[in-house]
């Protein structure tokens, strides 16, 4: 029986004889900063498991920096966009397009795959057009928005369940992905305030978006110092920050360290390429 890899192996869990579901960040910038100079990619990150294989934000680059890690992303099962947001959502049609299936090869699409994602993203609202357009849509089989708690079966052995943030996207969500044996948790864009962290305890891996250093903040996003409280409160078995602004780009990995000693759960800042395995 194979067994589960434990601890953070990146590429060498590949000369390894055994099972798992692999993290790989495409990209790990955040913020409208890098976003415009893309000192980091802004492609989002992949889940893939047995079970499925999972697309989160797509932002600009998120085709490219699959071919980049040798990924094909007509391969993927399932699109997860957490919020409406240009960097998370802008490659979500192009994704889509990969996902379609096809009758022959210049065939009618057969629609294929499951997209989850915002309010915003799918429908729209008075304040947001619809971020995904009905052509996209009608390229998928599903497209759910997501209410919180309620679990969705993305695939047999493979169940997503939304939980609440506090964005300034208001139909925003973080998520829990049961998938293979392994949890997988994930706090998109948020405020550190009017959220229950607690929600977001029982994970195997916790992947946070830790926009700001130590000792910085900014509205509707969080910061290294926001994210110990979060880690004390989840109790994650580790975590991994990503989305990263420019001020906390070159000292991430010293950043990290310091929040694994103040949390006491193991930490590291994700890298664009890092392929992390559980």
């Amino acid at each position: 029986m194979l067994e589960a890899v434990s601890g953070f192996q990146g590429n060498d869990c590949f000369s390894m004889l055994v099972f798992m579901v692999e993290i790989i960040f495409i990209g790990t910038g955040g913020g409208r900063f890098n976003l415009v100079r893309q000192a980091r990619r802004t492609g989002g990150f992949r889940i893939h498991g047995k079970a499925a294989s999972i697309h989160v934000d797509p932002g600009p680059g998120a085709a490219l920096g699959c071919r980049m890690e040798g990924i094909n992303p007509q391969k993927t099962d399932a699109l997860i966009v957490t919020h409406a947001h240009i960097d998370h959502v802008c490659e979500a049609p192009v994704i889509s397009e990969a996902m379609a299936g096809f009758s022959g090869f210049y065939g009618k699409h057969i629609p294929k795959g499951i997209l989850i994602g915002s309010k915003n993203a799918i429908e729209g609202t008075p304040e947001y057009e619809r971020a995904i357009s009905k052509y996209h849509l009608s390229k998928l089989e599903k497209a759910i928005v997501p209410e919180p708690g309620r679990e969705i079966e993305i695939a047999p052995g493979c169940v997503f369940c939304a939980l609440p943030l506090n964005h300034d996207e208001k139909t925003g969500f973080g998520f829990i992905i049961s998938m293979d044996g392994a949890k997988i948790g994930h706090i998109s864009d948020t405020d550190f305030s009017g959220v229950d962290w607690a929600l977001y305890s029982g994970c195997d891996m916790l992947v946070a978006n830790v926009i700001k250093p130590f000792g910085k903040a900014i509205p509707d996003h969080l910061s290294c110092s926001q994210a110990v409280d979060i880690l004390k409160a989840a109790r994650p078995k580790k975590a991994v920050i990503t989305h990263i602004g420019l001020e906390l780009d070159k000292a991430a990995e010293k950043e990290a360290a310091r929040l694994a000693k103040e949390s006491g759960v193991e930490t590291m800042a994700a890298r664009d390429g890092l392929r992390l395995s559980i």
